[in-house]
């Protein structure tokens, strides 16, 4: 991806992603896991740590709303 970036940004990006990116053989494991054990409900948030993935009153109202404004189309 660097390689598309206009060439000052090209060497902090590379940095960047030394420094912060979660290598792909690492980053593809829980993707892999998903993928072979998917969820059982219809809808699922991932997230790597412990913490919750979302709030689900945070979720269920942005649900509402969206449900809300497609019915309006």
């Amino acid at each position: 991806m660097p390689d598309a970036l206009p060439a000052p940004l090209r060497v902090p990006t590379r940095a960047l992603f030394a420094i912060a990116a979660t290598p792909v053989h690492r980053a593809i494991r829980p993707m892999i896991a998903l993928l072979d054990a998917p969820p059982s409900s219809h809808f699922a948030a991932y997230r790597a740590t412990a913490r919750p993935a979302f709030d689900s009153t945070a979720a269920r109202r942005l649900h509402e709303l969206t449900t809300s404004l497609i019915e309006r189309v």
